[in-house]
């Protein structure tokens, strides 16, 4: 399986139109994005890509960084 993700190129496994979201919407704007979003979603201000949101695998956080805010 190593030797296979070595010959691979990122192109093969990623999103090609992941989920994005405005920086501006709210909390719950983006945790019903998640709901529909692989659990990902994209942050973008304009053009520019300012995050990643993600939830914990039971659905019920946010994960992040440490201390970041839970839902």
């Amino acid at each position: 399986m190593v030797e296979s993700m070595e010959q691979r190129a990122v192109s093969e496994v990623m999103l090609r139109n992941p989920k994005t979201l405005a920086s501006d919407v709210t909390v719950a704007e983006a945790r019903a994005a998640l709901e529909k979003a692989h659990g990902r979603v994209v942050v973008l201000d304009g053009e520019r890509l300012v995050g990643l949101v993600c939830l914990t695998e039971d659905g019920q956080r946010f994960c992040g960084r440490p201390g970041a805010m839970s839902a």
